[in-house]
């Protein structure tokens, strides 16, 4: 896994966790899509060393296993109407 060093922090949105990951779960946020069909073609378009395919697919099922215990905690720090967030916000 490789990590993107931008000044003295750590973007631990880069590669897998960010670019794959908020991707997918955006587009099952806001579509009606499959995730798992998104999350096969995703990992067929790919690059990503098989660890990385690995990690990304349990990113994706844990976020959507939780997804209702993340909300929650989420909307306690919302200021405003959660369920009116955007998925990008949501999603990071």
């Amino acid at each position: 896994m490789q990590q993107v060093v931008i000044g003295q922090e750590t973007n631990l949105y880069a590669g897998v966790r960010g670019i794959a990951a908020v991707k997918i779960l955006n587009r099952v946020d806001r579509t009606d899509a499959y995730l798992d069909k998104l999350l096969e073609i995703e990992i067929k378009n790919s690059e990503l060393n098989s660890k990385d395919k690995a990690l990304l697919f349990e990113i994706v099922h844990g976020v959507i296993r939780w997804l209702g215990r993340i909300d929650w905690v989420l909307n306690g720090f919302y200021k405003g109407q959660f369920s009116k967030c955007i998925p990008n916000v949501k999603n990071q």
